[in-house]
């Protein structure tokens, strides 16, 4: 997509000291775009919170996870199976 930063440009700006805006606004299609990416360059969807690009997603899917298996899916309202459904597919490590 254009416009689209690479994670290896994610990188090489964090390195440089670039800090990015605390809230970016991703749809979730941007987002499983993003996990099809990493998992085509990494060969999994183990992903540390503490990645650049996708931490603090992967940290919330894995808060409102919980929240939904507890709940059995009744309030949590950022996620549904048809979500947990895709990110399964990936492979995704809740």
């Amino acid at each position: 997509r254009k416009g689209s930063l690479t994670l290896e440009r994610v990188a090489r700006l964090n390195a440089l000291g670039f800090h990015f805006p605390s809230r970016t606004n991703f749809s979730w299609q941007d987002r499983i775009e993003q996990l099809k990416r990493f998992k085509a360059e990494n060969g999994h969807c183990n992903i540390p919170h503490k990645h650049p690009l996708l931490g603090r997603f992967v940290g919330e899917m894995r808060r409102h996870y919980r929240n939904f298996v507890e709940d059995n899916g009744g309030r949590c309202y950022s996620l549904n199976e048809e979500k947990v459904r895709q990110l399964n597919e990936l492979g995704f490590v809740f």
